[in-house]
This record gives C-alpha cells, sequence and structure tokens, in this order.
C-alpha cells in the first residue's frame, strides 16, 4: 500500500448492510470504505461527489460486495478483504482501519450514523423538527 493512509475526518454513512463511511486525509484526500457481504473496500477518489448521474452504470452488482466498471472520478482501489461470514454486513470503523492497513488519527474528527442521518435532515437552512411543543395537545388523544 506504501505510505500510511492516516484518516482526520469519518463520515459514517450507513451503519449496517452496508457499513459505509466517508474518509479524509488531513491533506484533503477523499477515501470511501464500504464493507458487505464479508467483502471490504477502500477506494479513493478525487472527491466525495463521485456519485451523480449515471453512478448506477459504474457499479458493478456482480461482484462480491460491490465494483467498479467506469472511472467516475476514481483514482485507484486502496484495498480490500474478505471475511469467512459472506451474510455480515457490520463492521466498526476500527476493525476496517485493522484489515486494510489504514491508521485512524487519535484525534480525529469523527461523525456517527446517527449524526449524519440528523444532518441530512437539515437542507436549505431549515430544520425538520420531528417533536411536538409540551404546549400542544397530543393527536392521538381523544380530548
Amino acid at each position: 500500500m506504501g505510505e500510511a493512509i492516516r484518516i482526520t475526518r469519518a463520515v459514517q454513512t450507513s451503519i449496517a448492510c452496508p457499513s459505509q463511511w466517508d474518509l479524509w486525509t488531513s491533506d484533503g484526500s477523499y477515501f470511501y470504505a464500504r464493507y458487505r457481504h464479508g467483502c471490504g473496500e477502500l477506494h479513493q477518489y478525487e472527491d466525495e461527489n463521485w456519485v451523480g448521474a449515471g453512478w448506477k452504470e459504474n457499479i458493478d452488482e456482480t461482484q462480491p460486495g460491490w465494483g467498479i466498471r467506469g472511472n467516475v472520478k476514481h483514482i485507484r482501489k486502496v484495498a480490500e478483504f474478505q471475511t469467512e461470514d459472506e451474510w455480515d454486513g457490520f463492521i466498526s470503523l476500527e476493525e476496517f482501519a485493522v484489515k486494510t492497513g489504514i491508521e485512524i488519527a487519535p484525534d480525529a474528527y469523527t461523525i456517527g450514523f446517527g449524526e449524519h442521518l440528523r444532518d441530512e435532515l437539515i437542507k436549505d437552512g431549515m430544520t425538520m423538527f420531528l417533536e411536538m411543543g409540551d404546549d400542544e395537545p397530543d393527536p392521538r388523544q381523544e380530548p
């Protein structure tokens, strides 16, 4: 793999089936990590916007886990591994790092899936509130 990849920022975009992360190094290099069906892969892309128009045409779903067909801002496949459990779809970032040989900086900024999901609900400066105020009647209760 050459020089060690040291991750300083990690955003978990899916918790299981697949477990996946957007990862960055201190110099802004972007990596996509994915684990599904016991198959882990780490790819480097030009930036995090590699999934866009026509992305489905560039995924080869016949590959174990997944595979890239085209060159959608793809720089390289950095690492891959296979476990014995082809039904497995969950892995921690720490275990993924061990299996791929990347390093997670001790002071890395990490965002878990719950935080990522919350951030995805914030659109165009508006927050979607999912809670009722204490002074509002519960519509599930009859008056």
